[in-house]
């Protein structure tokens, strides 16, 4: 809890202001780490928050002014194999944040996030291969608009060296964005790039 008070003088108007904004903020927070069968096999990481929070500002000649945030979030990793020549690391991100000012602004924002990286850990060809989705839907629910995002991506990397003084990679990069606003076209971007470096 914070309380902040404060006087200041409107110069156009020369007239006097006072603010005082009342800040309440909490949360709750779970961090855990665990296996299932063995380390080695899968290991599970789990981060969640819970994050309220309310601010009122009253003033003594404008209008005050309220706000209400509630931000939630859940981060899973996994990562299967980690020891081996063969692994494979994976994620689901999920977030939702909630803002109302005095019933003027209301948004409810969802952003889902998954993907996971594969791995090939060989002193011949070492490679690794990335996959994430990510969706970012926000909805104002007093007007009933709505925002979408959307992201695809795919990401392809192999690097060799033939001796200490050299390098060599490869990388494969293909990005899908989409995007909608409201009533208004969609929007699609489609790249992709291949790309060859070496060092000698």
């Amino acid at each position: 809890l914070m309380s902040l008070k404060m006087s200041l003088i409107l110069l156009k108007s020369n007239i006097s202001e006072s603010l005082e904004s009342t800040l309440f903020s909490g949360g709750l927070i779970l961090k855990t780490t665990g296996y299932v069968w063995h380390p080695n096999f899968l290991i599970l990481n789990l981060d969640a928050n819970y994050n309220p929070q309310t601010k009122q500002e009253n003033y003594l000649v404008i209008p005050d002014r309220s706000e209400v945030r509630t931000l939630q979030r859940m981060h899973l990793n996994g990562t299967f194999l980690k020891q081996k020549p063969v692994s494979l690391n994976c994620f689901v991100d999920l977030n939702r944040n909630y803002i109302n000012t005095e019933d003027l602004t209301n948004i409810k924002s969802d952003n889902r996030k998954y993907g996971g990286t594969f791995y090939l850990k060989s002193k011949y060809v070492p490679l690794s291969v990335s996959y994430v989705n990510g969706k970012w839907d926000q909805k104002e629910l007093i007007s009933s608009r709505t925002f979408k995002n959307e992201h695809t991506g795919i990401q392809g990397k192999i690097n060799k060296s033939f001796s200490s003084r050299d390098n060599h990679k490869l990388s494969y990069n293909y990005n899908d964005y989409f995007r909608q606003d409201n009533s208004l076209d969609e929007v699609r971007n489609l790249t992709q790039e291949i790309s060859l470096s070496d060092n000698v």
